[in-house]
């Protein structure tokens, strides 16, 4: 559901912008971190006429993978209500 992801508070960049890039992720996953540093870098320097939303896909064999986006998670809300 696309729309659901586009809905998801980006974590750079405006959520109104003509670009929007969703990620599928587990934060254990080497090739996704390496994904998010490279486009967290592009993405500012498109000077928020990008924005990059996250969705949390933990793979099963990634042991602490969904405690991770559970943290991340808990942690968004907070930040959301200060």
């Amino acid at each position: 559901d696309w729309e659901y992801a586009k809905a998801r508070e980006p974590v750079i960049g405006d959520p109104d912008s003509p670009i929007q890039f969703v990620v599928i992720t587990d934060f254990e996953c080497p090739f996704c971190r390496t994904l998010h540093e490279r486009l967290t870098e592009r993405l500012k320097q498109r000077d928020e006429r990008a924005s990059l939303s996250i969705l949390h896909f933990p793979v099963t064999s990634h042991r602490f993978a969904r405690q991770a986006a559970n943290a991340y998670e808990c942690a968004q809300t907070r930040d959301a209500r200060e």
